[in-house]
């Protein structure tokens, strides 16, 4: 009794298995390959889904009553089925590198987009080193005006001193246009640091919509495969395209082992009942 139990309770998890399997192989087959017949999708769904359904039911005629048919029949529906499992698995293909091509191409749109806006980085930046070399350029000569303007005014007091007042004139005046371009310089870095300031900011708002475009949902859809494809140092065409390949190599098969093990099972039951 518990035995029997035990294959019942193995039985109603291998035939869940076998249902989700094939539901989900038979969904995107069906879906997959009526994107090649766009024109009639319709009579396409009913077509792949009718293959579908003959496919499962083939493989547990096939294994219940193999002792009990022709040859023929046999090699017929054995091959009937290989076809139509490749058949699945071009479905899934089909299905599942659309789905990753749509993802994809959303994804390179936004490279495309961020690197538009990196370059505008870039020329904002060759701006503000343009700014930053005017900048630096009229320090040194403050610099200079300002070591002047100190010694013009040392001299001054001697002069005052010797009462040579010619003299005084000509020195005051040269403090005077000292004092003065190094009031117009003054005025001038002010206006470039007011551009860079604003240089700065816009630089500043191109990064947050950097940051929010690479923080979106088709980024995040792709993390996985763009660090996979970094460490194995692989196009991440590649690496979805294995990964893909290897769904379809256990999807419909590992339905079928998992329908012809519910059938092994039932019929196990069956004979220890009898």
């Amino acid at each position: 009794m518990n035995i029997n139990r035990k294959h019942k309770q193995h039985r109603l998890l291998v035939g869940m298995a076998a249902l989700a399997l094939a539901g989900c192989a038979a969904y995107f087959s069906v879906f997959g390959l009526t994107q090649l017949f766009v024109g009639a999708s319709i009579a396409g769904i009913i077509l792949f889904s009718a293959l579908e359904f003959g496919k499962i039911v083939a493989v547990s005629y096939l294994q219940n009553y193999w002792k009990m048919i022709s040859m023929f029949r046999k090699i017929y529906m054995t091959l009937g089925v290989i076809v139509l499992m490749l058949i699945t698995s071009m479905g899934i293909y089909g299905f599942l590198s659309a789905a990753y091509e749509s993802t994809s191409t959303n994804m390179k749109n936004v490279e495309s987009k961020v690197k538009v806006i990196e370059n505008k980085k870039s020329n904002l930046n060759l701006e503000i080193n343009r700014y930053q070399e005017q900048i630096d350029f009229r320090t040194k000569r403050l610099t200079n005006l300002s070591d002047l303007r100190s010694q013009q005014e040392s001299r001054i007091d001697k002069l005052y001193n010797n009462e040579s007042y010619y003299q005084v004139k000509n020195v005051e005046k040269t403090i005077t246009d000292a004092n003065t371009e190094i009031d117009n310089i003054n005025k001038e870095i002010t206006k470039y640091n007011e551009s860079i300031s604003l240089l700065t900011d816009s630089i500043s708002k191109y990064d947050i919509q950097i940051l929010e475009m690479q923080n979106n949902e088709f980024a995040q859809d792709l993390g996985t495969f763009k660090y996979i494809s970094r460490l194995l140092n692989k196009p991440m065409d590649s690496i979805v395209n294995f990964l893909i390949l290897f769904i379809i190599i256990v999807f419909d098969p590992m339905a079928i082992a998992f329908l012809i093990a519910f059938n092994q099972i039932t019929n196990l039951l069956q004979t220890k009942e009898t």
